[in-house]
């Protein structure tokens, strides 16, 4: 991936929710209007593993993981086509419920 802005757009089921973060050699550190995302995501050609810290910044903003405030999220992906990438992702948080992440270039460093 290249280093830059990007918006990132998630789902667990039928909850949704979207922020931006950056991407600078493998670290990555962002968020939404209710949540901080801070983490470290590793590439090997267009395969990508990683994990993300979760933390709730303004009490009252619901996540797509309901009821969590602060976790770990464990991610695997790829880089696709057009500045963009996809993952998914889990937390032991909540056992057995995928995140879906969609994530999109806006501005490279």
């Amino acid at each position: 991936m290249k280093n830059g802005l990007y918006t990132v757009q998630f789902a667990v089921g039928p909850n949704q929710g979207a922020g931006v973060l950056t991407f600078w050699d493998g670290m990555v550190s962002g968020g939404d209007s209710g949540f901080a995302y801070f983490g470290q995501i590793d590439q090997n050609g267009e395969q990508m593993i990683g994990t993300v810290e979760i933390n709730q910044h303004s009490v009252g903003i619901d996540n797509v993981f309901a009821g969590l405030t602060s976790f770990t999220l464990k991610i695997e992906g790829r880089e696709t086509q057009n500045d963009t990438a996809s993952f998914r992702g889990t937390t032991d948080a909540a056992p057995g419920v995928p995140l879906n992440v969609a994530m999109r270039l806006l501005r490279a460093f």
